[in-house]
This record gives C-alpha cells, sequence and structure tokens, in this order.
C-alpha cells in the first residue's frame, strides 16, 4: 500500500515513519525469534544494516528504540579483528598547505572566550592551534585513543556507513555506496590516506557529509565540543545575530 498526501513534506515524513516503523517490527521479530534458532552472524548483521539506514532516511522520533535495538544486535556480534593502522601518513597531511588557502591569523594557545569573541566581532577568521587536546580520542593510551583506529572499528566496525566513492563529486565515476565502516578501512585506508590509495591506482573513497556522531553516540564521549561553539556574535545594540 502507498500512502498519499497532499503536501510533498507530509507525504516524505510519513514514508520515513513507515520505513522507520518497519526496520525496528523487523529487527524486534528477529531478536525474538533467535532465542529458539540461532541465527548466523550474517543474518545479524543483514539486520543491523536496516536498523543503520533507518538512522540514516527514517523519522527522529524512531532514533532511540532503534538504538536499543542495535545494541541487542551487536551483542550477537564478534569483536572485528582489524591490524593496526599507522596514522602517520594521516598526521603529515596536516602540515601540508594548500595554494587556496586564505591568511588569517593563527592563535598559537586556545584563547579566552572574550578574546576569542573579537574574532567573532570583527567577523574575522581565526586558526586555533591545540584547540584539540583535551579530546580524549587523542590522548595517547587512553583508552578512547583513535591512534591507529582500533576503538571506532571496535565500536562501529560492523555498522554501515555512506561512502563517496571518486575524486569529488564531479568526477563522471563519482558513485555513493553503503557498506561496512570495517569495509572501508579495509578497501580505502588500510594502505594508507586515501589519497595515497587514489595515488597507487585505487580509487578515491572517503565518509563525508554524514553524522557518524549522531548514527553511533558510543563515540560522542571520545570528543568534546569547543566552548568557542557557545559564543553568539551581537551587533552593536548587543542583540544576537
Amino acid at each position: 500500500a502507498r500512502l498519499y498526501f497532499h503536501k510533498l513534506s507530509m507525504q516524505i515524513i510519513q514514508w520515513r515513519l513507515a520505513y522507520s516503523l518497519a526496520a525496528v517490527a523487523g529487527a524486534r521479530i528477529f531478536l525474538d525469534s533467535n532465542r529458539i534458532n540461532d541465527s548466523s552472524i550474517l543474518q545479524h548483521r543483514m539486520v543491523l544494516r536496516r536498523l543503520d539506514v533507518a538512522l540514516m532516511i527514517g523519522h527522529p522520533t524512531m532514533y532511540s528504540r532503534i538504538h536499543r535495538l542495535i545494541l541487542e544486535i551487536k551483542n550477537f556480534l564478534p569483536e572485528v579483528d582489524f591490524p593496526l593502522i599507522s596514522t602517520s601518513s594521516f598526521e603529515n597531511q596536516s602540515s601540508i598547505s594548500s595554494p587556496y588557502a586564505l591568511k588569517v591569523p593563527v592563535e598559537r594557545e586556545p584563547p579566552s572566550q572574550s578574546h576569542f569573541y573579537k574574532h567573532v566581532f570583527n567577523k574575522q577568521p581565526v586558526l586555533i592551534q591545540r584547540a584539540m587536546q583535551d579530546w580524549p580520542a587523542l590522548k595517547p593510551g587512553s583508552v578512547q585513543s583513535w591512534s591507529g583506529f582500533q576503538r571506532i572499528l571496535k565500536i562501529a566496525g560492523h555498522r554501515t556507513v555512506p561512502v563517496e566513492v571518486g575524486r569529488h563529486y564531479m568526477c563522471t565515476n563519482w558513485t555513493l555506496k553503503l557498506m561496512p565502516l570495517q569495509e572501508y578501512f579495509r578497501r580505502h585506508v588500510l594502505n594508507g590516506s586515501t589519497t595515497n590509495t587514489a595515488a597507487k591506482g585505487g580509487v578515491t573513497g572517503y565518509v563525508a557529509q554524514h553524522e557518524l556522531f549522531k548514527q553511533v553516540p558510543e563515540l560522542c564521549s571520545d570528543v568534546r565540543i569547543p566552548e568557542y561553539c557557545a559564543v553568539e556574535p551581537r551587533n552593536n545594540d548587543g542583540e544576537e545575530v
């Protein structure tokens, strides 16, 4: 059956909700039946994939239910066994300058909010160094460290993500594929950076414009939202703009 509405926006919302309900119902039935008949790892991965897609295109009111079901599904999946990936190539790329980069002032240390606000008030871009030094993801030896990407793959290796394949969206061979995060790392990251993969004759692939933290909230505690995000620009009269 199809749902028809006078307004296209309403039609989209209802279809998103219908998709989410179907994914949740299917996963619940699968998990309940699994208590009687042991299902294969492949079947669990297929159900997990449907729930991930529901998080991407489904209705937000169903997110909490979907996340609870995903936690149940993950209990039946083995940990992702993946070799340690060297991050040196990525760290080196951070120092590469672009001829198109804007010439902006540099704060060598994170400034105070009042000092940062001066840049905001003057509508002036600024480069802040060491602004992420308190992130658990960047602390060597931390259980939340992303060095080697072991933590990301342990938590989200089985999760399905959208991967943009191609140098950029203007390329004739550009496409979008859904694949487990561990497969993305194996295809596009294991041999170095995504750029190096292309240089070696492979295909560039990247996860972009995707809210990974919303899909995998377990990773949220690994980063810190900078306090500068709370600074709101105001006009000369003190009103928010």
